[in-house]
């Protein structure tokens, strides 16, 4: 696997600031160094941040069109009419429908809802759809994370005399569809005071409103579970309103009663686990995701609502079983991807990378355009041909807006969506070529050289000695992490090693360090077999960047380093190397470390020898 060297930049520190807010919160010198390197330097903004209360949403009637798509489905559910929540396939959309379809049913709505199948009907809103619609005698549809983008397709179903409600937090293109009412904060006028909400997180809305008009006696923060789980699938910023819903979402997920979330935790193996936001990202949203990208994602809003036991165990095997085929199949495109970037992209002069293939997975195709992103750090594409059309999947780099890309070379596509890191395409076989060379050469208008070095955004620099459970316990008064709030990377400079790291499953590191003052901590490097042979030979100032974790093994917790990067020597900033340690409070000072423990130096010379 190839590396690219990672350049290191210590997060903009703001010293004054953080001493203010010791002063006036109460907080450690740690805490308000993470804070102020995130942005957050006002005292009123970091206690909202760290006591985050659900009272602090705003207000859903703040939303362009909210009152137009009440009063519409109170004229559905009046008059009798039949319903149909149009959902995503992936777990914004599904987690989206499954709370409108609950709430709708409580209020004594007749509702129906359609999953499109992504490798026969694509994304969005379609004609196949509304025809089905029609069929079941459908008056109103409400989409769900999609439709923004459905002028067409609304102007099909309303010469069918079917009303359209539009909900979407995807941006803008162009004119916005002739919807009875579009609920969406990023469409123009819409004053809704924050931005970022996910698909969920907009029917969320919906459905507080419609709890409060119908008074139905149901808390809603029942519903954060499925709002959490949507919300951190998605990848938006977990900041203001999202931070709120993931920080109560996550306590509803560890009591939730929902059937089909229990059995998925329990086959998910997290059952009895405190679940945090990367136990959804990587084992029960790729789950619920699963269903719909190699077939429909009927099975995941089939789960999401049984009320039987027995049949939710049995939907979250054939989840859990999905979820591995799709790993394999990811895993084969990834490889076939790979070579072909050899054989066909010039690495040097081309800043956006594009690969077509007939019949790859259109489910999976996105994915692994995310791990080409994390290994070349440049905005790529992936591009499945079937026939005489092709569909596209793609993702990007920070600075680099691939929505915008992609919409300077419209005239080449037959359909296209997404945002400023995502982006969906169909095109003509035809066009491939002509595509990639446009889109390369507006990448290579819009991106610097510099921007393909990965930045590796460090907060501060520890001593071995500072790290202890104490330190990862401060650090938890800041989740949930994500986008916007990123896990806290630190740094430790001139370490050695205390023996010859292993190498476990072909692909990680498992690396003991020690400093000059004998401090020993065990680390582990996912994906950093590529460092083994540089690390044996260089056993000596090598310098680290890192998450902090608890590693639990058979009831002991330890402290371990989660390596996110490894330099050696003179390969250190020049303005890192100058950086002074951050002062903890109780941390011990070196001259106060005992002569029992300077004694060990003898051992520690002992274990160098190995590597002589």
């Amino acid at each position: 696997m190839p590396y690219i060297q990672k350049e290191w930049n210590i997060r903009q520190s703001r010293e004054k600031h953080s001493q203010i807010l010791i002063q006036k919160l109460g907080i450690s010198p740690l805490i308000a160094t993470l804070l102020t390197n995130r942005g957050i330097i006002d005292s009123k903004e970091a206690e909202k941040f760290l006591r985050c209360r659900f009272e602090d949403m705003h207000n859903p009637l703040l939303l362009k069109d909210m009152n137009k798509a009440i009063n519409r489905i109170e004229k559905a559910i009046t008059n009798k009419e039949r319903i149909m929540l149009f959902g995503d396939y992936d777990v914004d959309g599904i987690t989206a429908s499954a709370i409108l379809v609950k709430i709708i049913k409580l209020i004594g709505g007749k509702i129906i809802y359609y999953f499109p199948n992504r490798l026969i009907e694509g994304y969005g809103l379609n004609k196949k759809s509304i025809d089905y619609a029609r069929r079941q005698g459908v008056g109103l549809i409400i989409t769900v994370d999609c439709g923004i983008s459905a002028n067409k397709e609304i102007k099909y179903a309303k010469r069918k005399s079917i009303d359209v409600i539009v909900t979407d937090h995807h941006e803008q293109i162009g004119l916005l569809p002739k919807a009875v009412a579009i609920i969406n904060p990023k469409q123009k006028k819409c004053n809704y005071p924050y931005k970022k909400l996910s698909g969920v997180g907009i029917a969320f809305k919906v459905a507080q409103v419609l709890i409060k008009k119908y008074n139905l006696s149901l808390n809603i923060i029942s519903l954060l579970d499925l709002v959490c789980l949507g919300t951190i699938a998605d990848i938006v910023p977990l900041d203001g309103e999202n931070r709120i819903i993931v920080k109560y979402g996550l306590k509803q997920l560890m009591r939730t009663e929902n059937i089909g979330l229990k059995a998925l935790i329990k086959v998910s193996g997290l059952r009895g686990k405190e679940i945090n936001s990367g136990h959804i990202s990587f084992r029960l949203a790729p789950r619920i995701n699963a269903a719909g990208r190699l077939t429909t994602a009927d099975k995941s809003m089939e789960l999401l609502q049984t009320n039987s036991e027995n049949k939710a165990q049995e939907i979250a095997y054939i989840l859990d079983e999905q979820n591995i085929r799709r790993q394999v199949i990811q895993e084969k495109i990834l490889e076939k991807a790979l070579l072909k970037i050899k054989k066909e992209i010039n690495l040097d002069k081309e800043n956006c990378i594009i690969l077509a293939e007939e019949r790859w997975h259109r489910g999976i195709i996105g994915i692994v355009a995310s791990r080409i992103v994390e290994i070349y750090n440049k905005p790529t594409i992936l591009i499945s041909i079937e026939k005489d059309r092709a569909y596209g999947s793609g993702r990007s780099i920070p600075n680099f807006h691939l929505l915008k890309a992609v919409d300077s070379c419209k005239n080449l596509l037959i359909n296209y969506g997404g945002h400023e890191q995502a982006i969906g395409i169909k095109i003509n076989k035809r066009n491939i070529k002509k595509f990639r060379k446009q889109i390369c050469k507006y990448a290579k208008n819009k991106i610097s050289s510099k921007q393909f070095m990965p930045i590796l955004k460090l907060d501060a620099k520890l001593d071995l000695a500072d790290i202890n459970p104490t330190l990862i316990k401060e650090i938890n008064q800041l989740p949930p992490f994500g986008i916007g709030n990123p896990k806290p990377i630190f740094y430790s400079t001139n370490l050695s090693l205390t023996d010859y790291p292993n190498l476990l499953k072909e692909k990680h590191l498992k690396i003991k360090f020690y400093d000059n003052y004998n401090n020993i901590i065990e680390a582990i490097g996912f994906r950093m077999a590529h460092f083994l042979d540089k690390i044996s030979k260089n056993t000596k100032q090598i310098h680290i960047a890192y998450l902090l974790e608890l590693n639990e093994w058979k009831g002991n917790k330890t402290v371990r380093l989660n390596l996110k990067d490894i330099k050696f020597g003179d390969e250190l900033n020049s303005k890192l190397k100058d950086i002074k340690t951050l002062e903890l409070s109780g941390r011990i000072p070196k001259e106060d470390i005992s002569k029992e423990t300077r004694k060990r130096d003898g051992l520690f010379k002992r274990i160098l020898n190995r590597f002589s």
